[in-house]
Formats: C-alpha cells, structure tokens, sequence
C-alpha cells in the first residue's frame, strides 16, 4: 500500500532523467534515508513497519521493466558486490551507523546495496521458469504464489510471530546455528506458501 501511494511520485522523473541519473537518485535517496532513520535513531518497530528500507527497490524493478532480465558483466560484479556486503553486514561486528542504519533485529541486510544480489536471483528464477514448461506442475505451482502473493506476505506477517518458538524447537535436535537457521528458512517459505496456495484453490473450487 505504501509502495502504491510513492510508486506514482516517481514516474515524472523516471520519464524525464537518464538511466545513469535514475541510478544515482534512488542511490543517493537510498543512502539518505539510512542516514536519517540512523541520526534520529528511529525505532526498529517503526523502521520494520515502513518501506523506506525498500525504496531502491523501485529502480530495480524499473530497470528490469524496461531493459529486460538479462546477466552480463556490470550485473555480475554488482552481483558479488551485493553479496559482499550481505555477508559482512550479517557475520561481521562492525557499527557503520550513521552511514546505515544498525538493526539489531532483523534488517541487517534491508540496505541498498544488498538487493542487487536478490535482483540476480529473480533473473535466474525468470530465466529458468521461461525454458520449463509453463503447464507443469511445479510452475503452475509457482505461477498460484506469484498470484496470492499478498495473501501469502498477510499469513507470513502473523507466521513470523510464532517462528522463534519453531527455532527453539529446533534447538532440541541441532545444536549448528546455520543448520537451525536453514532448517527454519526452509520450514517458514512451505509453511508460508503450501496453506494459502491449498486454502485459494479450495476457495475457487468452490465458487466453480
């Protein structure tokens, strides 16, 4: 909803302004709400519930839009870039505040610089979706979550209440925290998506 109210205010300018200026905005608007969210110390409550940390996302969907899904070389290197810093942004102990904003919870990894990573892995997903059959099961499984997909973020939104009980659950079998960590992971995207895909078409079904 938030997305739907500021994704208007942008397309004037995206419309007007080169590909290199468009990149340089959403980067320097990008860096400046880190900076701001970091100087007031904004709650992480706050922060969790608003999509500032999401707004570069914008450009990398423009992008995809209207230059397609494609790899080469400056997608790669901003690729390793990104995962560079998801790493150190996750293992290392380093306070970079106020230059991004330090969560101590959850969105160590929200920052600007980390989505490229992500954005490669929608390509490779796109890419291998587009050479299997589009009436597979798995795909036609795939295509239903893209379809629900907010009723699927609405479920995981009330799921990821309960999800540090599962963790500590886990903690009884393993003692690796990367094995309770993907384990988790794992659990969370089928427990997320399989129910709502299964309860939509049992809803459809239905009104047939």
């Amino acid at each position: 909803m938030q997305f739907a109210i500021l994704i208007p205010l942008f397309v004037p300018y995206l419309k007007k302004t080169s590909q290199i200026g468009i990149a340089l905005f959403f980067i320097l608007l990008s860096q400046a709400i880190e900076f701001f969210c970091s100087i007031i110390n904004i709650p992480e409550w706050i922060y969790r519930l608003l999509c500032i940390r999401y707004v570069f996302i914008i450009y990398l969907g423009y992008v995809l839009a209207t230059k397609g899904f494609s790899i080469n070389k400056k997608t790669m290197v901003l690729t390793i870039l990104s995962l560079i810093s998801i790493c150190f942004f996750n293992y290392v102990n380093a306070d970079l505040s106020p230059l991004f904003y330090k969560s101590v919870y959850k969105w160590s990894t929200c920052h600007w610089i980390c989505y490229f990573f992500y954005a490669f892995l929608l390509i490779v997903l796109y890419k291998f979706f587009n050479k299997t059959s589009s009436t597979g099961t798995f795909n036609s499984f795939i295509q239903k979550a893209g379809k629900y997909s907010y009723e699927i973020f609405l479920f995981q939104m009330c799921y990821f209440e309960f999800h540090d009980f599962f963790l500590r659950g886990l903690r009884f079998f393993f003692e690796n925290e990367y094995i309770i960590n993907s384990v988790g992971i794992i659990f969370a995207t089928i427990i997320c998506v399989v129910p709502v895909v299964l309860y939509k078409d049992w809803i459809s079904s239905r009104r047939l």
